[in-house]
């Protein structure tokens, strides 16, 4: 009896892969989970938690996400650079990335996702990475964020049809939370739509400071945020001795065309002046 109520479960309340993926050890076996990533020769911990869906599990699957891109951030690092994780999510970029530069500062503005992220400061030890519960805009001010569930990396300033909940957020210019005078070198965005606001808002440190910027670009969501346009974040880098690399497209920009126009994510470099 006991075994026939066993087979039952199985094949009708957890599935058959299911029940295959957790003997093989290859799905969450609880919500929350200290996670080892290997990278690079060097083992980062990182926490994962099952309720935030896509990124915490294509890390438990795979082992890493967005490999390519920690590959090129890491190139542009060394020593003596600061690098900026602005929309930094449970922080794995960052974690991966603090042996490499001297100094992180980086910005989560969901409370539950900025946790998760400080534990996993805490567990590797690292004191180089300064993370604060903001999102960073033109000014200071509170806003609501709509928190994706199934994929909190997918949380945004725009409402979507899918009725997530609302959570009310900090904002803050990319100048008042940083040190006065303090130089950054490397930049990573990834803010679901708000990419314009964070640069064409914080025009002045960005020039000031002339970074390689690594940007998940979705022109579609500009021109619904509405603040800006999409051209105009882009000819901003353009007019300003930047070119553009689409990994789309595998191809170097240095000037406005209309291929650029798709969902990307684009490495700005600074040209030599």
């Amino acid at each position: 009896m006991r075994i026939i109520k066993s087979i039952n479960s199985v094949i009708f309340q957890e599935g058959i892969i299911n029940f295959i993926k957790r003997k093989q050890n290859k799905t969450f076996l609880d919500n929350r989970l200290l996670y080892t990533i290997n990278y690079n020769g060097k083992k980062t911990k990182i926490f994962l938690n099952k309720k935030f869906g896509f990124v915490d599990n294509y890390i438990f699957e795979n082992g890493i996400y967005e490999k390519e891109i920690i590959d090129d951030i890491r190139s542009e690092l060394s020593s003596e650079k600061t690098f900026l994780d602005i929309g930094s999510n449970i922080g794995q970029h960052s974690l991966l990335l603090a042996p490499y530069c001297k100094q992180i500062f980086a910005y989560e503005p969901i409370p539950l996702i900025y946790t998760e992220f400080l534990n996993g400061i805490k567990a590797n030890g690292y004191n180089n990475i300064v993370l604060q519960n903001t999102a960073i805009g033109a000014r200071e001010e509170n806003r609501k964020i709509y928190f994706h569930i199934g994929n909190s990396g997918a949380s945004s300033f725009l409402k979507n049809r899918e009725n997530n909940p609302e959570i009310l957020v900090k904002i803050n210019t990319l100048a008042s939370t940083l040190p006065k005078n303090q130089e950054f070198h490397v930049v990573k965005i990834d803010v679901e739509g708000f990419e314009a606001v964070v640069i064409l808002g914080n025009k002045e440190i960005f020039l000031k400071n002339r970074p390689t910027i690594f940007l998940e670009f979705s022109p579609n969501c500009i021109r619904r945020e509405g603040t800006y346009t999409p051209e105009l974040l882009l000819n901003f880098f353009l007019n300003n001795n930047y070119e553009i690399f689409s990994r789309v497209l595998n191809k170097t920009f240095t000037e406005d065309d209309p291929e650029l126009y798709q969902t990307d994510n684009l490495i700005l470099r600074p040209k030599a002046i």
